[in-house]
């Protein structure tokens, strides 16, 4: 009996894929390109203000500046990672939940 209903559920499991014709996807995938976008902009920028206070602060023999850069360099890289790589996790992500039966 317990196999039956087993049976019975699996089989009304619905087969749903993501469509992209929802009126407004084409310019919500425009926003999020740009959002992208800005976010590796803002992560060079970062990138680059961490290594000027790195060299600033070595320089001048000043060692909580030169943390704060070498804090500063490995968040811009983080950041620029995960926006980088946010697309790719999200898709990975997306066919193993597909998968799940």
């Amino acid at each position: 009996m317990l196999t039956k209903v087993y049976l019975l559920a699996s089989s009304v499991v619905p087969n749903i894929t993501p469509t992209a014709s929802l009126p407004g996807s084409n310019l919500l995938k425009s926003f999020l390109g740009g959002i992208l976008f800005y976010g590796l902009l803002f992560s060079i920028l970062g990138l680059i203000v961490a290594a000027i206070l790195m060299a600033v602060g070595g320089h001048s023999s000043n060692g909580r500046m030169a943390d704060r850069g070498r804090t500063g360099l490995i968040a811009s890289l983080i950041a620029a990672v995960v926006c980088g790589g946010g697309v790719a996790l999200i898709n990975f992500a997306f066919s193993q939940g597909a998968t799940i039966r």
